[in-house]
C-alpha cells in the first residue's frame, strides 16, 4: 500500500478485483482485497490508513476547486 508508513500488515485475504491504475507506461494495478482473517490491531492500522488517505483526497479536492474558482474569477 503506497504511503503505508505504519509498518507491515499481517492478514489473510482474497483478491476480489484487479484493475489497471490508469498510469500510462507503467504496469501498476489497483487491487481490492476482502480480508478473511485479520486481528483487531491490524484492522485498526488499516482503518487509520484509510481515513488518513480520505482526508488527503478531500483536502486535494478542496484545493482543486478553490483554484478552479480563482481561475474563473480571473477570466471575467
Amino acid at each position: 500500500v503506497p504511503g503505508f508508513s505504519i509498518g507491515f500488515l499481517q492478514a489473510y485475504g482474497e483478491v476480489v478485483r484487479v484493475a489497471p491504475s490508469g498510469d500510462k507506461g507503467q504496469q501498476l494495478f489497483n487491487s481490492s482485497i476482502k480480508f478473511l482473517i485479520i486481528n483487531e490491531t491490524e484492522r485498526e492500522k488499516l482503518i487509520s490508513y484509510a481515513f488518513r488517505r480520505q482526508r488527503q483526497e478531500i483536502r486535494g479536492f478542496a484545493r482543486d476547486k478553490e483554484k478552479e474558482l480563482e481561475n474563473q474569477g480571473n477570466e471575467q
